[in-house]
């Protein structure tokens, strides 16, 4: 009676083996790209709900704004494209910072408001609203033809003039959003 295996048994075997862990691997590195960007989108949907909440509570403005998040005391620093810095609920009135949130250094958020403000009602100064675009930053890497489709696809965060917030996969005027 023979014992163990032969070399070619175990030649096929480690060649099946790596093959089963290749493909693995690249399926888990799209599931770990996809959950980054959802857990970014999740994040700032909680914050700007919080904020509209916060606003209405206090019954005082309450804004949600991109900060630098290591001299949080500089308060908002403006502009619509230093969100990916990291953003901050602030009360208007007092300064005061009532949460913060650091962002992944593999997503990226462009919005067209550099602040969003709640009043004490609840709604924004602008009718119109305003939105933020949620994109993975290897949105434009060399290696896109090999990426799935739905990591490509930006998520858009919309808040209404009237302070509702919604998820779509176009912009606020019904376009594909853009993440260049």
């Amino acid at each position: 009676m023979q014992q163990g295996v032969t070399l070619v048994e175990l030649l096929i075997t480690l060649a099946i083996a790596v093959i089963m862990l290749t493909l693995g691997a690249t399926g888990m590195t799209s599931l770990v790209q996809r959950n980054t960007r959802a857990t970014a989108v999740n994040a700032m949907v909680g914050h700007l709900n919080f904020a509209r909440v916060q606003a209405v509570v206090r019954a005082t403005d309450v804004a949600v704004c991109p900060v630098d998040t290591s001299d949080l005391a500089a308060g908002c620093t403006g502009g619509t494209e230093g969100w990916v810095d990291g953003y901050a609920v602030i009360e208007v009135g007092s300064g005061d910072v009532l949460r913060v949130q650091t962002c992944s250094e593999s997503i990226t958020m462009e919005s067209t408001l550099s602040t969003f403000r709640f009043q004490d009602d609840g709604t924004l100064p602008s009718a119109a609203g305003g939105h933020i675009t949620v994109c993975d930053a290897r949105d434009d890497a060399e290696d896109n033809a090999s990426r799935s489709a739905d990591l490509m696809t930006p998520v858009e965060i919309i808040v209404s003039g009237i302070g509702r917030i919604r998820l779509s996969d176009t912009d606020g005027t019904g376009n594909d959003p853009d993440c260049s």
